[in-house]
């Protein structure tokens, strides 16, 4: 958490830690995955305190919503662009589901 509050993501990489802030995100961008392409995967929470997923892909991050549901987080991303978290409502109940040949 930075001294405002916001909570931020990090990679590190050939001992370089790299600060990760979605640009949509209010207070929470969350990293939770990555595979060895470099593509990184996670949550932000937008200013509305909306929760989406998203993929850091060559420096751009794209947000990738389960379809229908108020709430996504992107938990892993395999080799494969193989997508797996949790989607539902606002409170739950949450559901897991996967994407294959994900793109971002």
């Amino acid at each position: 958490m930075d001294s405002s509050g916001v909570y931020h993501g990090f990679s590190l990489s050939g001992g370089v830690y790299t600060t990760l802030t979605d640009p949509n995100a209010g207070t929470i961008t969350e990293a939770l995955g990555i595979n060895t392409a470099g593509i990184i995967t996670g949550l932000y929470l937008d200013t509305a305190n909306a929760q989406h997923g998203f993929g850091l892909v060559s420096g751009a991050y794209k947000t990738l919503d389960y379809p229908g549901a108020s709430v996504t987080a992107i938990d892993r991303i395999n080799d494969s662009n193989e997508l797996v978290g949790l989607e539902g409502p606002v409170g739950g109940p949450y559901h897991g589901w996967r994407k294959i040949g994900a793109t971002f």
